[in-house]
């Protein structure tokens, strides 16, 4: 499964929009954020689940969203937001420890994905 990382705008803007599969989109924020890491799933077809990741490397949160939602936002301050498909749901458990930078988290979804 492709796995991309949105270290730019262009990336960042597009998102899951228009994209016929799932993929697995990591975006990584240079300062612990809230609001930062709000999304939405307009012209997202498929359902799929945000997983947010806190500074200490523990997955916060899990939620499943649903195309055309408006407003998705994490309730703590979040280092990394990763988008995966809900295929592999069950890889992600709120309270696991899962990276505390891009580089460890990029190896353990190569491990996942």
């Amino acid at each position: 499964m492709k796995c991309l990382i949105a270290d730019n705008f262009l990336l960042r803007f597009r998102g899951l929009m228009f994209r016929k599969k799932p993929v697995v989109i990591i975006f990584p924020f240079e300062r612990p954020t809230k609001y930062g890491a709000s999304i939405h799933s307009f012209f997202v077809f498929f359902n799929f689940y945000a997983i947010y990741i806190n500074k200490e490397g523990i997955i916060s949160e899990k939620i499943l969203v649903k195309p055309f939602k408006f407003r998705i936002t994490p309730k703590e301050e979040t280092i990394c937001l990763i988008e995966i498909p809900t295929s592999l749901e069950r890889e992600f458990n709120v309270g696991d420890y899962f990276g505390k930078d891009l580089e460890e988290i990029k190896t353990k979804l190569k491990n996942l994905v």
